[in-house]
């Protein structure tokens, strides 16, 4: 079973740049040009959800320490997540991805340290067409498996994540669009294990609202917007369907800054906020990271 869907999304992956070759094939016969927006790439490193088309420059390694906390709407603190983060651009308009969460004072969680390894590919770059009245977004795939590699882990779960960037203000602000679609085929997180531990950040989450859903999906969107030459703030709204078979879908709202502390070092600041209204899930939560950017 894991083999056929990883082929299939290989085969999907392929068919989208052969289509993308035919269409720029075909857009280099037209008498309309077409030009790049003018503005500079949108660029969120975190820890905010939210995303940007924007991959890591060629030959630049990110390296992302995060840390964070949550608080449950049952009253109950989680204890402390930290995550490794290593993206590196191997070529234009591609990065490779690894992340590491890690549970600080539970160790004996299921999937404690399951390494994900990704894909960030910028299939084309936001441009205007000319006088023929079209603007295209910038638009980026992010394909993250997630291997069985810690703690009594099972399972290969896969996430897709669609990356739209649209430039508002030139140099200033910029709207994101993030659908995306997660394949769980572990068990960690089922009603059987103490903790949650599928969020992509690391934190807890206690649950008893039965085995959780095989396919997940959802939807971001938010802003970015330069304050000054070294701040920059970022704000978004996360949809998401249930995770587990007895629970209800997601509302989130973050908020976050980031500061450019030097040309290779950014420290960065977010808080998560549950705004469902249900019973379950965080009701407030914050995370921390510092990167460090080497060429």
């Amino acid at each position: 079973m894991q083999k056929k869907w990883i082929l299939c999304t290989a085969a999907f992956c392929a068919a989208i740049f052969m289509a993308v070759e035919n269409v720029s094939a075909q857009e280099s016969d037209r008498t309309t040009s077409v030009t790049r927006v003018s503005g500079d790439d949108s660029d969120i490193s975190g820890p905010v959800f939210l995303r940007s088309a924007t991959p890591v420059s060629e030959g630049t390694w990110e390296i992302k320490n995060t840390i964070g906390w949550s608080r449950e709407k049952e009253g109950e603190d989680d204890p402390l997540g930290y995550e490794l983060g290593i993206e590196y651009g191997f070529a234009p308009n591609h990065e490779g991805i690894l992340e590491v969460p890690f549970v600080l004072g539970e160790g004996r969680v299921d999937g404690n340290g399951d390494i994900s390894l990704g894909w960030h590919w910028r299939l084309w770059e936001e441009s205007d067409c000319g006088n023929c009245g079209h603007h295209r977004p910038a638009f980026a795939m992010r394909n993250i498996f997630r291997l069985p590699t810690g703690i009594d882990s099972s399972g290969v779960d896969y996430t897709w994540r669609g990356l739209m960037t649209w430039t508002v203000t030139p140099d200033k602000s910029h709207f994101h669009l993030n659908p995306f679609v997660k394949f769980i085929n572990g068990d960690n997180n089922d009603d059987d294990n103490d903790f949650d531990f599928s969020n992509g950040f690391g934190l807890l989450h206690d649950h008893d609202n039965g085995d959780e859903e095989n396919t997940q999906y959802g939807l971001a969107f938010g802003m970015d917007y330069q304050i000054g030459d070294d701040t920059l703030f970022t704000w978004d709204y996360i949809w998401s369907s249930k995770q587990f078979e007895e629970g209800d879908s997601n509302h989130t709202l973050e908020l976050g800054l980031e500061w450019e502390l030097a040309d290779d070092q950014k420290l960065a600041f977010a808080t998560e906020w549950g705004i469902d209204g249900n019973d379950e899930g965080t009701e407030f939560g914050a995370k921390i990271m510092y990167i460090v950017e080497l060429q």
